[in-house]
C-alpha cells in the first residue's frame, strides 16, 4: 500500500500536480514545479535553475500569485509588455519560460494556454531588431498548434531548440548551408561536418516520425 501510494505521489509530481492536496497551485508554486522537472535534464551545475527563477522574478510579477487557472493573456501581456521593445531577448526568454509552466502545471488545472491566447509579437522582416509587427492568433492556428505541442514534451518550443538538443552551432548552421559571417571562422572551419551533419538529420527525421 504505501508502495504504490509512493508511485502514485511520484507520478503526480511528474504532471505537475502537488501530492499533499493543496488545491491549484499559485504560478510562482508551478514556476519551482516547472524547474525542478527541467533539472533532470540540465547539466550538473548548470545555471538555468537560477536564470529561470530570476526570470520569473523580474518578469512575471503580475502572475507569481495567481492561481494558474486563473491566470489570463491580460496577466501574461502585462508581464512581457514593459521589456518586449527595450529587452527583445529577455522578452522572449520570459514568453517561453511563463509558457513552460502553464505547459507542465498549468495543464492539469485548465484548458488552455493562456500564453497561446496572447498576442505574438514577431520581429518585423523589413525592420531592426526592436521594431515587432503584433500577430493574433487565430483559433485554427491555436488548435494547430495544441495538437503539435503534444509532440514538444517538456520543451516549451513547439520543435525543439539547438541549445535543447545539445546540437553545436557550427554544426547546425552547416545543416542549413549558412556560411560563417567571420572570416576568421571560415579560415579555421574548413571541414563540410558531413558525418556530423549525417547524425543530426538522422534524430531530426526520428523526432519527426516518433
Amino acid at each position: 500500500m504505501a508502495r504504490r501510494k509512493a508511485l502514485d505521489n511520484s507520478r503526480m509530481v511528474r504532471l505537475g500536480r502537488d501530492p499533499r492536496g493543496r488545491g491549484v497551485p499559485t504560478f510562482a508554486e508551478g514556476a519551482e514545479r516547472t524547474i525542478r522537472l527541467h533539472r533532470e535534464g540540465w547539466k550538473a551545475g548548470s545555471m538555468l535553475p537560477d536564470q529561470w527563477a530570476s526570470t520569473f522574478r523580474l518578469h512575471a510579477a503580475p502572475l507569481l500569485d495567481k492561481p494558474v487557472d486563473r491566470s489570463t493573456s491580460a496577466d501574461v501581456l502585462g508581464s512581457l509588455a514593459p521589456i518586449w521593445k527595450s529587452k527583445p531577448t529577455a522578452a522572449a526568454k520570459a514568453r517561453n519560460r511563463i509558457a513552460a509552466v502553464f505547459w507542465c502545471v498549468g495543464r492539469n488545472y485548465r484548458p488552455d494556454n493562456p500564453v497561446d491566447r496572447a498576442v505574438v509579437a514577431l520581429p518585423r522582416a523589413s525592420g531592426g531588431a526592436t521594431e515587432h509587427f503584433a500577430v493574433p492568433l487565430s483559433a485554427g492556428a491555436l488548435d494547430v498548434l495544441g495538437r503539435v505541442r503534444k509532440l514538444s514534451g517538456m520543451s516549451p518550443f513547439v520543435f525543439p531548440s539547438r541549445a535543447e538538443s545539445g546540437v553545436p552551432a557550427e554544426v547546425a548552421e552547416a545543416c542549413l548551408a549558412h556560411v560563417p559571417n567571420s572570416r576568421g571562422v571560415q579560415a579555421y572551419q574548413r571541414s563540410d561536418l558531413l558525418e556530423r551533419r549525417a547524425e543530426v538529420l538522422r534524430a531530426w527525421g526520428d523526432y519527426l516520425t516518433q
